[in-house]
């Protein structure tokens, strides 16, 4: 995995008030299992998650806005009204090129399996 990654997220006003909106694992048993890696291994972040500033959270809470992977933003690349400008410029970095396609292709059902092992693990069927 490359050092940094582009993250983004919608924003939408809710009476009056600008509220983000971004991914987060409703996967509860998949959450703590990789929370649980990260703990072990002495990573803040992994498993599409980011506890690096305090603590994630897979609650959709809009008031705390602590989505799992909010600490891992580092930079401000600005509000776009079109996604698909942003993506387009130079400052987006998870465009994939053909080689890195292939792979994704290739490792998909091997990460599948990961993820299936880590959930069995976690809930204690392994």
């Amino acid at each position: 995995m490359p050092d940094l990654l582009s993250h983004s997220w919608i924003e939408v006003d809710v009476d009056g008030t600008w509220r983000r909106i971004d991914s987060y694992i409703n996967d509860e048993v998949f959450y703590r299992a990789g929370k649980s890696e990260l703990m072990r291994k002495g990573w803040n972040t992994g498993y599409s998650i980011a506890c690096s500033g305090g603590e994630s959270s897979i609650a959709f809470d809009l008031d705390q806005e602590k989505f799992v992977q909010m600490d891992a933003v580092v930079a401000d690349h600005g509000i776009w009204d079109d996604p698909s400008d942003y993506y387009e410029t130079g400052l987006y970095k998870n465009c994939p090129n053909a080689v890195t396609l292939l792979l994704y292709r290739l490792l998909i059902r091997r990460v599948n399996n990961r993820v299936e092992h880590m959930r069995k693990r976690h809930a204690g069927e392994l």
